[in-house]
């Protein structure tokens, strides 16, 4: 399940939706996820939640975690059933 043009949410304010200028889309587990031109990296969390990162994030206790001060965006759902979440940070800048 993706949030392809999901509206602000009014519970959770600080999660921007998908409008405005896109690097690219990029294909990760079969997911075409859309790529702010701020983001430095992707990542799937143990539980399935596709996220956006604008400077690389860190493992921290199962679950990937944004550097202080650098944005995060909620891109979807996938199901990583027979893969390592660890395995799934993709770096983007510098020629992705």
């Amino acid at each position: 399940m993706l949030y392809l043009g999901m509206d602000q949410s009014t519970e959770h304010p600080d999660i921007p939706n998908v409008e405005g200028s896109m690097m690219q889309f990029i294909e990760l587990y079969g997911f075409a996820i859309p790529v702010e031109e701020w983001a430095e990296a992707v990542a799937i969390d143990p539980d399935g939640k596709i996220y956006i990162f604008e400077t690389g994030p860190t493992d921290y206790d199962k679950e990937w975690m944004a550097v202080a001060g650098g944005r995060i965006r909620c891109a979807g759902e996938c199901d990583l059933e027979g893969y390592n979440w660890l395995d799934t940070y993709v770096e983007l800048r510098n020629g992705n």
